[in-house]
C-alpha cells in the first residue's frame, strides 16, 4: 500500500489513495483482521 502511495506523483490522486488504503486498514483492524505487512524496495 505504501509503496502505491509513493509512487504516485499526482498531489489528488495521491491523497485519494492515501485514504483508500486508510479505510481498509482500518476496517480491517475493526473486523479483526490485520492486513499482512509485506515488505518492499523504497522507490528511486
Amino acid at each position: 500500500m505504501a509503496v502505491d502511495v509513493l509512487t504516485t506523483a499526482d498531489p489528488m490522486e495521491k491523497t485519494g489513495k492515501s485514504r483508500e488504503h486508510a479505510a481498509r486498514w482500518v476496517a480491517a483492524r475493526a473486523a479483526g483482521a490485520p492486513l499482512p505487512v509485506g515488505q518492499a524496495a523504497p522507490p528511486l
